[in-house]
């Protein structure tokens, strides 16, 4: 699951990325190729970070590495989502909706930084006497 929504948003970063660089630069403002651009590019590094965490959870199965999937999950969705729709429809409402996005991706950040005290790395004693 986590490493197909990091596909899915690698290729959604990748295309609306492509789509604003060549379709959008013509029609709309600098102000919003740099709302689209600013969104491409977060959910890029998510994209690359989600496929990290799959990394983790596939060789750690944990309900923590979920909650943070989850996390960086949403913040594409909010995050990108709405600085995206914005740009399209020129509606800048839309524009009070990304903080929640920015909120997804600093609760993810920060999971992961309480993450090296959890079970998630900490040695299996088994796994390491097994080895010798």
């Amino acid at each position: 699951m986590i490493i197909r929504w990091s596909a899915f948003w690698g290729f959604v970063g990748v295309a609306t990325g492509a789509f604003g660089a060549h379709a959008l630069k013509s029609i709309t403002t600098e102000t919003d190729i740099n709302i689209w651009n600013t969104a491409c590019r977060y959910v890029l590094i998510h994209a690359v970070v989600l496929l990290c965490v799959s990394i983790l959870y596939h060789q750690k199965p944990h309900p923590k590495l979920k909650t943070i999937a989850w996390c960086f999950h949403l913040g594409c969705c909010i995050f990108g989502g709405s600085l995206w729709l914005l740009v399209l429809t020129s509606q800048r409402w839309l524009g009070a909706i990304t903080p929640m996005g920015g909120l997804c991706f600093l609760l993810g950040w920060a999971l992961i930084f309480l993450l090296p005290n959890t079970e998630v790395f900490r040695k299996d004693e088994n796994h390491m006497n097994s080895r010798e």
